[in-house]
């Protein structure tokens, strides 16, 4: 499990992310406290990890989520690349913002970072030999739950499957960038991997 303000993009806190982002310090030297930096960001990121096993633990800390429900920042899910064997087994990301909400009603979910890249047929077959496969999302059925679905090249060159942090990192600054209300050109699909 992972709570971190000091990896993630100033103003931005990321909750039970996987995936190290390029460190950015803020400068201020303090003592870190996730309420305080929940208080103060602008934009909370939940994930990329496990639903039941990185996210949930974190958003079940009653301060944790309540503090979350009371901030008047952005909330943007990013979207695992795979399903997980044995936790996520059909699940489509709409799938996965209704878990949220019925273990941490509390918690709003604004915004859904979806990856639109396609994933290599030689990953995908060897992924789906152990159970996984690729996340896949109904727009609109993200929309009719209140998320605004964003899509965008998230998938890191390799053998494994993975976010690329540098993508990850720059999409989380341009959705900052929206939390702040500067303007902000980002693709908002139309149709998904799961439409």
């Amino acid at each position: 499990m992972r709570f971190s303000a000091s990896t993630a993009p100033p103003g931005v806190v990321s909750i039970g992310g996987g995936v190290g982002l390029p460190a950015m310090r803020n400068g201020i030297g303090e003592a870190f406290s996730p309420r305080r930096a929940i208080a103060t960001a602008d934009l909370i990121v939940l994930g990329p990890g496990r639903v039941y096993t990185s996210l949930l633990p974190l958003l079940l800390v009653r301060e944790i989520a309540e503090e979350i429900g009371r901030s008047r920042a952005r909330v943007v899910l990013v979207m695992n690349l795979m399903t997980e064997p044995g936790e996520t087994d059909g699940y489509v990301a709409s799938d996965c913002v209704l878990t949220i909400r019925r273990h941490a009603p509390e918690v709003p979910v604004h915004d859904v970072l979806l990856n639109n890249a396609p994933i290599p047929g030689n990953l995908v077959v060897r992924y789906a030999l152990r159970g996984a496969l690729p996340m896949a999302y109904d727009t609109q059925a993200l929309e009719a739950l209140g998320c605004r679905p964003l899509a965008c090249d998230l998938l890191r060159d390799g053998p494994v499957v993975r976010h690329d942090p540098w993508k990850l990192w720059s999409a989380l600054l341009r959705l900052r960038l929206i939390a702040s209300r500067r303007p902000l050109e980002m693709e908002s699909p139309s149709s998904g991997a799961g439409d």
